[in-house]
């Protein structure tokens, strides 16, 4: 593989790092833009993204699992870095269907199969990446937290999508978006350092 040449070899490695970290290490990963809004206290969970497709963004598994080795050498085996996904929730979606001897990955939504807990989209997925924006829209949070409490009741943490929403400048401080709402609550420190809104 020459990385001068892969159109995504910045997701690929990053991909592909996750899953020898978790090798190696186990443990619980989250890509750097999911803002944790609960404590994390299970292994061996993947997330869905949407119907019958799971992602990567949030994995947890002990060292070692077999689950991992298989997706490391399938990582190898069917490599494609041509292909956005090929190596990340592509690769999820098609060995946790071989993992669990189905082609309905719906059917173990919050559920267990062989030893894997896969977990509904509200848990980490809670907007979908079609509607990124929605974390950003201004005017949404008036102060009531209880309402945004009650939609995210069963998250426990919220991927803003910065693949997408990166291009987007936005203003945090001072915006009463769900964005301003969630540095504010997780994270105090990055919020502060904001500058407010004029």
């Amino acid at each position: 593989v020459d990385p001068s040449k892969e159109s995504y070899w910045f997701h690929v490695l990053a991909d592909g790092c996750r899953l020898a970290l978790l090798w190696k290490y186990g443990g619980i990963y989250l890509d750097t833009d999911i803002i944790s809004i609960k404590p994390l206290d299970f292994k061996n969970f993947l997330c869905e993204e949407s119907s019958n497709y799971a992602n990567n963004a949030a994995l947890g598994f002990n060292r070692s699992h077999s689950f991992i080795k298989s997706c490391l050498r399938d990582f190898v085996e069917d490599y494609n870095g041509a292909d956005w996904g090929h190596q990340g929730p592509k690769l999820m979606t098609r060995m946790l269907k071989k993992w669990c001897r189905t082609d309905d990955l719906d059917y173990f939504r919050n559920r267990k199969c062989k030893g894997i807990l896969y977990l509904s989209s509200n848990w980490f997925y809670p907007v979908p990446y079609t509607n990124w924006e929605k974390i950003f829209e201004e005017d949404t949070w008036n102060g009531n937290n209880e309402v945004i409490i009650n939609e995210f009741s069963k998250t426990s943490g919220i991927h803003v999508w910065n693949f997408l929403s990166g291009r987007h400048k936005a203003h945090v401080k001072g915006s009463k978006s769900l964005i301003e709402y969630l540095f504010s609550k997780d994270c105090p420190t990055t919020y502060n350092s904001f500058e407010e809104m004029i």
